[in-house]
């Protein structure tokens, strides 16, 4: 969940949060999905604001909760009293961490690439909490979760940063011309103990736009061609000879 979905956090009302819910059937503000021996952990940015209200208090029970799990899971259930409260019982895998926020970094300074940040904007200081997240909720994930990858977004633009343990942060550009004139996304391959990202990019929008231009000009001169060569064929009565 991020701010285009509910707001910020100090926007964030009761009405909003439930038309959310409602569209994506979930009420977790920290979710764990397995697939085929993935693992994969969603955060609500939003729920990370450190105020202690009830949204965040509930994704940071849900947090411990998760983390006790995976825990379990990489001492492959042994070893610790709380594991044999856990019914569903899977193979660990280093997780995957998806959010909205970056986790915290003070600008985009580090970010390289025809999609990253423009030159006059790269130096811009973040604003915490609303460029990405405060350096204590980062650092709370990323213990209690112990990510192999992160992926994120928000700023419109690509990065990769590489946090202590060498852990890679993909921040996505936006997919849209409105944002950004080279959009590009993440082809990503993954096993349970590795994992793979390519990054495809789309037409640059000023190739674009030089592609109509040329196009266009091109179909004028060929109906500039075909009306002065009908033009020429024409009879005309000056040039009849006269009998």
């Amino acid at each position: 969940m991020g701010n285009h979905d509910v707001g910020f956090h100090y926007m964030i009302n009761s009405h909003k949060l439930e038309r959310f819910v409602k569209a994506v059937n979930s009420s977790d503000s920290v979710q764990h999905i397995r697939h085929k021996n993935l693992s994969f952990v969603t955060v609500n940015s939003m729920a990370f604001e450190g105020d202690n209200c009830d949204m965040c208090r509930k994704a940071e029970e849900k947090l411990e909760g998760i983390s006790r799990q995976l825990q379990c899971a990489e001492s492959r259930w042994e070893g610790l009293e709380s594991c044999d409260l856990y019914s569903d019982k899977f193979l660990y895998s280093p997780p995957i961490l998806l959010q909205h926020f970056p986790m915290y970094r003070e600008s985009d300074s580090m970010c390289e690439g025809p999609d990253s940040t423009p030159e006059e904007y790269k130096y811009d200081k973040f604003r915490v909490k609303m460029d990405c997240l405060s350096p204590e909720a980062s650092e709370k994930l990323k213990m209690k979760i112990k990510p192999r990858l992160i992926i994120s977004g928000h700023t419109h633009y690509f990065c990769l940063q590489k946090h202590r343990h060498n852990i890679e942060e993909w921040s996505i550009p936006s997919f849209s011309w409105r944002n950004i004139k080279s959009p590009s996304f993440l082809l990503v391959s993954m096993t349970p103990d590795d994992y793979e990202i390519n990054r495809c990019f789309m037409p640059n929008e000023n190739t674009v736009y030089l592609v109509y231009f040329l196009v266009i000009t091109l179909v004028v001169l060929y109906l500039i061609y075909l009306i002065f060569a009908w033009w020429c064929n024409i009879p005309h009565p000056h040039h009849s000879k006269v009998k």
